[in-house]
């Protein structure tokens, strides 16, 4: 027989039982319908929410304690590479404001900084083939190379940057809208003229002085100095004349602070009172009538001052 029932809203376990009488053979069965309940849905969303949310929340702890120590080293991986950055940034200002120097001493550094003495700019240049090329004028260069290196105190250079607008007009924009999150090196990608102040190193003076007069390089013994052969060349090439006068010299008058004193009025006795112009021939000035040939000035009895036992006078 079959039979069926419905709407037993049974929960939980369901026994079932057959019994018979006299039955030698049957077959039984069994089909049941089940339907979960809200109660039970409920409850499996809870546990497994509250699952979830257990394991994100430790999975965000690990991840905020990763985090954590990543940030961490970030942040100190920033601080060496903007410390190394901000040396990166002060050694290139630095080397650039020293090679200006160097130019604006030698003058013609165009053709005197930069030159080839080695074959390394070629093309073909290796290891293996590598040369130098000898001669007095790398003697001569590297003398100029020690020379500037070390007569000057270039790591204690000291320098400030002034603004765009005194660089070429052309420049400026360029100049004014350059920018880097170093300060310093900003204001040294925008600065339009640099005053630098260097010292020149104990010891040098002399050779520094010796150059800066005759632009030759002094790398050994003492320098010259007045009375020296080789200093004499030196003094009567810069007093040579250079060029001969033409046509008759002017007198002209230009005004001054200084008083000038006449004969006695200080003391000292004197051939002439001043001014007095040493021509004796009036046909070499072009107006004769401004020599002074006798002085202009007179004693005034009547102003006479009373100096210890003798008497000086003003000016009359």
């Amino acid at each position: 027989f079959d039979q069926s029932v419905s709407g037993l809203n049974i929960t939980g376990n369901v026994a079932f039982q057959v019994k018979g009488h006299n039955v030698k053979n049957y077959n039984i069965k069994v089909t049941a319908n089940c339907e979960l309940s809200d109660e039970y849905i409920n409850r499996w969303k809870t546990e497994h929410f509250n699952a979830i949310i257990k394991a994100y929340e430790e999975a965000y702890k690990k991840f905020q304690e990763e985090q954590a120590r990543l940030d961490a080293e970030q942040k100190e991986k920033e601080a060496q590479s903007k410390e190394r950055q901000g040396n990166y940034y002060r050694y290139m200002e630095h080397d650039t404001l020293k090679h200006n120097c160097i130019a604006y001493l030698l003058q013609d550094y165009l053709t005197t900084l930069g030159q080839a003495r080695t074959n390394g700019a070629e093309d073909t240049t290796r290891m293996d083939n590598f040369e130098v090329y000898l001669s007095d004028e790398l003697d001569k260069y590297a003398a100029l190379a020690k020379f500037m290196e070390q007569a000057f105190e270039w790591e204690i250079m000291d320098y400030t940057f002034y603004p765009y607008y005194w660089a070429n007009r052309k420049s400026w924009q360029e100049f004014y809208l350059t920018e880097s999150m170093d300060p310093l090196f900003r204001s040294f990608l925008q600065a339009g003229m640099a005053r630098i102040v260097v010292t020149v190193r104990p010891g040098f003076e002399a050779a520094v002085q010796f150059f800066l007069e005759t632009g030759l390089i002094w790398n050994g013994g003492a320098v010259p100095v007045i009375g020296d052969p080789m200093y004499m060349s030196i003094v009567d090439e810069m007093r040579q004349p250079t060029g001969e006068a033409q046509g008759k010299y002017w007198i002209t008058r230009l005004p001054t602070t200084l008083t000038i004193l006449q004969d006695k009025s200080t003391g000292l006795a004197v051939d002439h009172a001043l001014p007095i112009f040493p021509e004796d021939d009036p046909k070499n000035c072009e107006n004769p009538k401004e020599l002074e040939f006798e002085s202009s000035f007179r004693l005034d009895n009547t102003a006479q001052l009373q100096h210890g036992e003798k008497d000086t006078s003003t000016l009359g």
